[in-house]
């Protein structure tokens, strides 16, 4: 039974914030990628949206969902590809710090990132459910 969703985690050094680099098929620089879209399309953007609204460190404006050819043998596009998972993600948090709401200004801690790893593990929760309520086309008994 495939995962139910692959988040590679890491530092950005040239971005501000807390964000995530996501698969849009129609956003793909390969053709096959768009003629092979499905359902998957209206879902790939649902936990980025579900982390922005649960948490005062995510930054949904900074994140971006094209697949574009120099990324194509990073992890995130080579596990979509080939598992053909719908929720594979990168999600970067910057060297620097915050640059928008309440923490604009401020350095990234030890502390924001935890509590980030916390709202990242709730949202995938709260996704497994909505994924179950709403009958969206996957393996609702794949394991988080």
């Amino acid at each position: 039974m495939p995962p139910f969703s692959f988040i590679d985690l890491h530092g950005h050094s040239r971005k501000p914030n807390i964000f995530m680099y996501g698969n849009n098929p129609l956003e793909s620089w390969c053709p096959t990628d768009i003629a092979n879209n499905s359902q998957q399309s209206k879902t790939f953007s649902l936990l980025p949206e579900i982390l922005a609204k649960s948490s005062d460190s995510f930054s949904l404006k900074d994140c971006s969902f094209s697949i574009t050819k120099a990324k194509e043998f990073s992890a995130r596009v080579s596990i979509w590809r080939q598992f053909k998972l719908e929720r594979v993600y990168t999600c970067e948090s910057s060297y620097f710090g915050f640059d928008f709401g309440s923490k604009a200004g401020t350095q990234i801690t030890i502390t924001d990132l935890k509590r980030m790893g916390a709202e990242l593990v709730e949202g995938l929760v709260y996704l497994r459910e909505f994924n179950r309520t709403t009958n969206l086309p996957d393996e609702t008994d794949q394991k988080i």
